[in-house]
C-alpha cells in the first residue's frame, strides 16, 4: 500500500466494488447465454431425430 491509502495498483475499494458488480453481471449474462444454448442444442437434436 502507498502512503495515501490507495492501493499500488491504483484501484480503490470503490473501483474494486464496480469490478465486482460488472463480473456479477457477466456471470449471469453467461449463464443465460449457457441456458439458451443449452436449450438450441436440445431443439435441434430434437429435429434431427425426427428427421432421421
Amino acid at each position: 500500500l502507498q502512503a495515501n491509502g490507495v492501493p499500488s495498483n491504483g484501484l480503490s475499494p470503490k473501483d474494486w466494488a464496480d469490478v465486482e458488480s460488472t463480473l456479477e453481471m457477466l456471470r449471469e449474462m453467461r449463464d443465460e447465454l449457457d441456458r439458451s444454448l443449452a436449450y438450441r442444442t436440445e431443439r435441434r437434436n430434437a429435429l434431427n431425430a425426427g428427421y432421421r
